[in-house]
């Protein structure tokens, strides 16, 4: 997908893969504006409604899973975002992206960017979290593990960071200009306590919706995205 120079940022860069998310943040902390004017997306990244589709793959090993439901929604997010970038020109976006180790380090990371803490802050709440202990974070990462019981861990999180940014001076938070829900955000514990966060930080709320009955989403979400996946990875008589 071609975007308009600067128009989306994923504020993922490869160092991901390797550093913990205070040393990542700290990196990409100095091209914020303050006050700032992005405007961050959230999206489902490694559940969402894709998810409730591979769940009649059973056949297939958890990582397989986890690839599918990733492409699936890439596939959708780059006709989403490729919409906003024609008829909302000029607007910077961030766009979330998975390449973080594990699901603990990359929801870290994005409570940060969403928040615009100061690195010196960030770092000292992710070593308080760590000493602590009070989040299972084997839970949290497994995505073979319940939804009732990762999303337990996933509010831990969220009422750690929060109870961290209030007692943090209020120059200690640039957040994004605007959250952005992306379809799909039901359905996801990651993209559920990101809104938590925006809500907590008052950070200004728009959703994102298909039109269902449209020709266009027939066109290129039913028969572009979802008919192939159900032709790849189902049974005939399940489609």
């Amino acid at each position: 997908m071609e975007l308009k120079e600067r128009s989306i940022r994923s504020l993922s860069p490869e160092s991901c893969k390797e550093k913990k998310p205070p040393e990542v943040y700290a990196e990409i902390f100095g091209s914020f504006e303050n006050p700032r004017k992005d405007n961050y997306l959230c999206r489902p990244l490694t559940s969402g409604w894709a998810k409730a589709l591979t769940e009649q793959i059973l056949h297939l090993p958890a990582s397989e899973k986890l690839r599918i439901v990733m492409d699936i929604n890439n596939s959708v997010t780059d006709i989403v975002t490729a919409e906003l970038v024609t008829s909302f020109s000029g607007k910077d976006y961030i766009l979330p992206e998975y390449l973080w180790p594990n699901e603990f380090y990359a929801m870290t990371h994005w409570f940060n960017v969403i928040s615009g803490l100061r690195p010196e802050a960030a770092l000292e709440f992710f070593e308080t979290v760590q000493k602590q202990k009070n989040i299972d974070i084997d839970t949290f990462n497994n995505h073979e593990e319940s939804r009732t019981k990762r999303s337990q861990e996933y509010q831990k999180l969220l009422s750690a960071f929060t109870k961290f940014v209030a007692s943090q001076n209020t120059d200690s938070i640039n957040t994004v200009s605007m959250v952005i829900l992306l379809p799909g955000h039901e359905a996801s514990l990651g993209c559920k306590i990101e809104r938590q966060l925006a809500q907590f930080l008052k950070v200004p709320l728009k959703e994102i919706v298909f039109d269902e009955k449209s020709p266009r989403f027939q066109k290129e979400i039913v028969k572009g995205i979802i008919k192939p996946f159900l032709t790849d990875f189902l049974p005939a008589d399940n489609h």
